[in-house]
C-alpha cells in the first residue's frame, strides 16, 4: 500500500481543509470582535475564546463523531448514512488517522502563525 495513495491524499486533504476552515473562522471571529466596542479588553478576549472554542468543538468533536455514523431513526436516517454503526477498530483506524493528522497540522501551524505574526 502506497503512503501517497488516493485514500491517504484525500484523508490529508480533509484534515488540511478542516484546519484552514478553523483558522478562517477564528480570524473572522477576531475581526468581528473589533467591530463591537467592548468596555474592556477582557470582555473582548472572553468573546474570542468562547467563539474559537465553539468552532473547534464543532469541527474536532462533533463532526468527527457524528459524520461517519449510520443511524436508523426515521427522519435522521436520511442524514446519517455513514458506514459505521458503532465505535470499532475500523472507526478508530479511519477516523483516528484523520484526527491525528489534523492534530499534527494544528500543532505545526500554531507556532508558524506566531512566527508569521512576529515577523509581520
Amino acid at each position: 500500500m502506497s503512503l501517497f495513495g488516493w485514500p491517504n491524499v484525500l484523508n490529508l486533504g480533509c484534515s488540511v481543509a478542516i484546519v484552514i476552515q478553523s483558522f478562517a473562522a477564528r480570524f473572522g471571529f477576531i475581526q468581528l470582535t473589533k467591530l463591537i466596542h467592548f468596555t474592556s479588553i477582557s470582555q473582548r478576549m472572553r468573546v474570542i475564546i468562547v467563539s474559537v472554542f465553539t468552532i473547534f468543538y464543532i469541527n474536532y468533536g462533533l463532526i468527527y463523531m457524528i459524520a461517519p455514523f449510520r443511524l436508523n431513526l426515521g427522519f435522521v436516517s436520511t442524514f446519517m448514512v455513514g458506514i459505521y454503526e458503532d465505535f470499532n477498530q475500523f472507526w478508530f483506524s479511519d477516523i483516528g488517522n484523520m484526527v491525528i493528522g489534523t492534530m499534527l497540522i494544528n500543532a505545526v501551524t500554531a507556532p508558524l502563525e506566531a512566527l508569521g505574526l512576529w515577523f509581520w
